[in-house]
């Protein structure tokens, strides 16, 4: 119980199911993508999880390929969640009872979500949802989460999800706002590319641009904001007096791969 601080290196591949059970002065975690599977009993519906009952658990981030059953279960001081691309299947009740969480991103890589995965997390209001629209989603998976809750998807996928047969989205209103990974191949065409002023205020100016083919800007949320198509320029200005104040990443696509910047509006 009084286990406080935990490092899990590179290199590990199991944490077994118990490992850390009732641990509840670990306040912090992150989990490589080293690790491959965080265990979990699949042998008993109760079975306690890798870390289930660390009740002072506030921040955890996650690269683990399959996150056990029961994994997070009851860790109800748990808010901050980041699951990262690479983890593939979140398995029965992984965050179930976790009633602080208020927003989760689902990667591109998830492939399977269990029964109750995220159930009775009471302040779960919004999903951004990146994995496939034919993802295997245990109808349960968000059983009795917050009212109302918003489904963020990619622009194409709402009917895509509503017309799948599926009815693990019922909890959610499905809304189509441009959320998208931005994470990619690094491209060198637009490595000299460079932010005539940031922080900026009212204008998003870029130079080097001349072999971009499209710019997107994305709130940190993962929401996009706007779209630009540029035409060979080599200097790019892009209204931003209706942004409001804040951090956004801006994604530039070229033949070879893209490069994100991190600007700042005032």
């Amino acid at each position: 119980e009084n286990l406080k601080e935990v490092t899990i290196e590179e290199g590990v591949k199991t944490i077994a199911y118990q490992a850390f059970y009732g641990c509840k002065s670990i306040k912090s975690l992150a989990i490589p993508a080293s690790v491959e599977t965080l265990a979990g009993n699949e042998n008993t519906f109760s079975g306690e999880g890798s870390f289930e009952g660390c009740n002072a658990l506030a921040s955890l981030k996650i690269g683990a390929q399959t996150i056990g059953r029961g994994a997070f279960k009851g860790c109800g001081t748990l808010k901050e969640v980041t699951i990262e691309k690479g983890v593939k299947t979140i398995k029965d009740e992984a965050f179930s009872g976790c009633r602080m969480i208020t927003k989760i991103t689902v990667p591109n890589s998830v492939t399977q979500l269990g029964a109750n995965a995220f159930g009775s997390c009471a302040a779960l209001s919004d999903v951004i949802w990146l994995a496939s629209a034919d993802c295997d989603v245990n109808s349960h998976a968000f059983e009795s989460i917050a009212k109302p809750a918003t489904l963020h998807v990619r622009l194409g996928e709402k009917a895509k999800i509503e017309s799948n047969g599926k009815t693990w989205w019922h909890p959610f209103t499905i809304v189509e706002d441009g959320v998208a990974d931005i994470s990619t191949v690094e491209s060198t065409l637009l490595a000299t590319v460079r932010v005539v002023a940031n922080p900026m205020h009212n204008t998003l100016t870029l130079e080097g641009t001349s072999s971009a083919v499209r710019v997107e800007v994305y709130s940190m949320a993962g929401t996009m904001v706007q779209t630009y198509t540029p035409h060979s320029e080599p200097r790019i200005e892009i209204a931003a007096d209706r942004w409001p104040s804040g951090v956004y990443m801006v994604r530039m696509v070229a033949q070879d791969g893209a490069r994100v910047m991190q600007v700042v509006k005032r």
